[in-house]
């Protein structure tokens, strides 16, 4: 389950109208941490997966394999959601994206958490 930004500050927004005295800032930023919180084998099974697509080890997928996979294994990602990842990625010169950053990127987003 994916849990957004904006549903992340309407969670804080009910809690401090339950309770006034709960500081939204603090909620906020429990609730992001707990969602951040990733089992460390889940980031181990994920690479494992991506190796069967790199059969010299290096590390690297290609752009087409990667959004080839995204949007024929497991939940199928429509176009604008692969663009939109793509866009996050860093492309080497050859067309390749480094699984292991790609992983990271996508298991622990950085987050702007601006009121």
């Amino acid at each position: 389950m994916t849990i957004s930004l904006a549903e992340v500050q309407q969670l804080a927004e009910e809690m401090t109208e339950i309770d006034p005295q709960i500081e939204r800032e603090r909620y906020q930023d429990t609730i992001v941490e707990r969602i951040m919180t990733v089992d460390p084998t889940v980031k181990d099974d994920v690479i494992g997966a991506f190796r069967a697509f790199d059969p010299e080890d290096s590390g690297n997928i290609s752009v087409v394999m990667l959004r080839y996979v995204l949007q024929t294994l497991g939940e199928p990602l429509e176009d604008a959601a692969v663009d939109e990842m793509l866009r996050e990625c860093e492309i080497d010169d050859d067309g390749n994206v480094n699984y292991y950053n790609y992983v990271s990127m996508v298991l622990f987003p950085a987050m702007d958490l601006g009121a």
